[in-house]
């Protein structure tokens, strides 16, 4: 669609619009945070958060050509959502907080499931498989899960560094995963099998 979605440490999330290089609108920023924010192109939605009461955070729905918020929920265990994601079609939208995945319907609009993800360990990154019915979530290690269930059906190891970021390739058979290790990795998503290492100089994690 031609936007740039951008946003810094305590500062504004700002769209820019490349077609007339000028900035479309702004978004107040989270003081003393990174803003947490997802695209749906698909769906022309734009996800954001804001902080909530009592340990929660809400989150946001917006009209991604002008950021008009519509719709906000609130999600209990941390201030903050570390991590945010689209389903392909724009018709789930994924946010991990504090170890809790929850699992959005952006069409009616309500909570669908909830996956406890790490009991211990808040911060985890997200993304859906192609068709919307699994989630992939990654912290020590990137883990498929079934959206409908909520079980787990894959662990994709043994490496123990930490997980930094990960996504699925658009035909949705490869898992891109990056690392502590300053190294990339590749693996089938329905197997589980790792391909390979991406990236010099790093040490295998112990």
């Amino acid at each position: 669609g031609g936007l740039v979605v951008l946003g810094g440490y305590g500062g504004e999330l700002v769209v820019y619009d490349t077609k007339t290089k000028a900035e479309r609108y702004r978004l107040p920023g989270i003081d003393r945070e990174y803003p947490q924010f997802a695209v749906s192109e698909a769906a022309g939605l734009l996800a954001t958060t804001a902080p909530g009461v009592n340990r929660s955070v809400m989150i946001q729905l917006r009209k991604l050509e002008n950021g008009q918020k519509f719709w906000e929920t609130e999600a209990k265990g941390d201030t903050s959502a570390y991590a945010m994601a689209f389903s392909r079609d724009g018709k789930q939208l994924a946010a991990a907080v504090h170890g809790n995945a929850f699992i959005y319907d952006t069409g009616s609009q309500k909570l669908v499931s909830t996956i406890l993800v790490y009991p211990t360990f808040g911060s985890f990154e997200v993304a859906f498989t192609p068709d919307g019915k699994r989630l992939i979530a990654g912290s020590r290690h990137a883990q498929l899960w079934d959206i409908a269930t909520g079980k787990r059906l894959l662990h994709y190891g043994p490496f123990s560094d930490l997980c930094h970021s990960l996504d699925v390739s658009p035909d949705g058979k490869y898992l891109a995963t990056s690392h502590m290790g300053s190294d990339g990795r590749i693996w089938d998503v329905e197997t589980g099998t790792f391909f390979r290492r991406l990236g010099k100089n790093v040490h295998p994690p112990g």
